[in-house]
Protein backbone atom coordinates (compact mmCIF):
# COMPACT_ATOMS: atom_id res chain seq x y z
CA UNK A 1 0.00 0.00 0.00
CA UNK A 2 1.26 3.74 -0.82
CA UNK A 3 1.07 5.91 1.86
CA UNK A 4 2.56 9.81 1.82
CA UNK A 5 2.01 11.12 5.69
CA UNK A 6 2.04 14.90 5.84
CA UNK A 7 1.88 17.42 8.60
CA UNK A 8 -1.53 19.82 7.72
CA UNK A 9 -1.04 23.26 10.12
CA UNK A 10 -4.48 25.34 9.69
CA UNK A 11 -3.82 29.46 9.80
CA UNK A 12 -3.67 29.67 13.42
CA UNK A 13 -4.86 25.73 14.31
CA UNK A 14 -2.99 22.99 15.59
CA UNK A 15 -0.89 19.98 13.00
CA UNK A 16 -2.96 17.38 12.28
CA UNK A 17 -1.41 14.07 10.58
CA UNK A 18 -2.70 12.84 7.08
CA UNK A 19 -2.25 10.17 5.13
CA UNK A 20 -2.38 10.50 1.87
CA UNK A 21 -2.97 7.00 -0.06
CA UNK A 22 -3.30 5.44 -3.35
CA UNK A 23 -6.71 6.73 -4.08
CA UNK A 24 -5.77 10.40 -2.84
CA UNK A 25 -2.43 9.90 -5.23
CA UNK A 26 -4.65 8.74 -8.17
CA UNK A 27 -7.05 11.71 -7.88
CA UNK A 28 -4.38 14.11 -8.20
CA UNK A 29 -3.14 12.30 -11.00
CA UNK A 30 -6.58 12.90 -13.08
CA UNK A 31 -6.77 16.63 -11.98
CA UNK A 32 -3.65 17.25 -13.38
CA UNK A 33 -1.63 16.77 -17.10
CA UNK A 34 1.45 16.90 -15.89
CA UNK A 35 1.81 14.88 -12.85
CA UNK A 36 2.26 10.65 -12.67
CA UNK A 37 3.16 9.22 -9.43
CA UNK A 38 6.24 7.69 -11.17
CA UNK A 39 7.85 10.82 -10.97
CA UNK A 40 7.24 11.22 -7.25
CA UNK A 41 10.96 11.86 -7.05
CA UNK A 42 10.33 15.06 -8.66
CA UNK A 43 7.22 16.42 -6.44
CA UNK A 44 7.17 20.05 -6.91
CA UNK A 45 4.70 21.78 -3.60
CA UNK A 46 1.79 22.30 -5.59
CA UNK A 47 1.31 18.30 -6.15
CA UNK A 48 1.89 17.78 -2.30
CA UNK A 49 -0.66 20.52 -1.96
CA UNK A 50 -2.80 18.89 -4.38
CA UNK A 51 -2.18 15.18 -2.83
CA UNK A 52 -2.82 16.81 0.89
CA UNK A 53 -5.71 18.19 -0.39
CA UNK A 54 -7.54 14.69 -1.75
CA UNK A 55 -6.37 13.19 1.73
CA UNK A 56 -8.10 15.87 3.30
CA UNK A 57 -11.16 15.69 1.39
CA UNK A 58 -11.53 12.03 1.82
CA UNK A 59 -11.08 11.76 5.38
CA UNK A 60 -13.68 14.97 5.60
CA UNK A 61 -11.03 16.97 7.08
CA UNK A 62 -11.33 20.22 4.82
CA UNK A 63 -14.26 20.53 2.57
CA UNK A 64 -13.59 23.94 0.61
CA UNK A 65 -11.47 24.48 -2.57
CA UNK A 66 -8.24 23.96 -3.86
CA UNK A 67 -7.50 27.29 -3.89
CA UNK A 68 -8.60 28.21 -0.56
CA UNK A 69 -6.82 25.09 1.42
CA UNK A 70 -3.68 26.77 -0.24
CA UNK A 71 -4.07 29.77 1.13
CA UNK A 72 -5.09 28.25 4.76
CA UNK A 73 -2.57 25.85 5.33
CA UNK A 74 0.89 25.11 5.79
CA UNK A 75 2.21 21.52 5.12
CA UNK A 76 5.21 19.39 6.29
CA UNK A 77 5.49 15.78 4.58
CA UNK A 78 6.74 13.68 7.19
CA UNK A 79 9.58 11.48 6.85
CA UNK A 80 8.40 8.22 8.52
CA UNK A 81 9.24 5.00 7.87
CA UNK A 82 6.09 3.08 7.11
CA UNK A 83 5.83 -0.29 7.66
CA UNK A 84 4.86 -2.80 4.57
CA UNK A 85 2.29 -4.90 4.68
CA UNK A 86 2.71 -8.02 3.30
CA UNK A 87 -0.59 -8.57 1.14
CA UNK A 88 -0.67 -12.56 1.65
CA UNK A 89 -1.68 -14.41 4.42
CA UNK A 90 0.42 -16.13 7.05
CA UNK A 91 0.87 -19.77 6.30
CA UNK A 92 -0.77 -21.81 9.20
Amino acid sequence: MIELPIEVTPEGGEPLRVVATSRDIRQWEKMTKDFSFSNAGNLRMGDIYGIAYQACRRQKIFAGTLVDFEAEHDLDVLNEEVEEVDPTRPVP
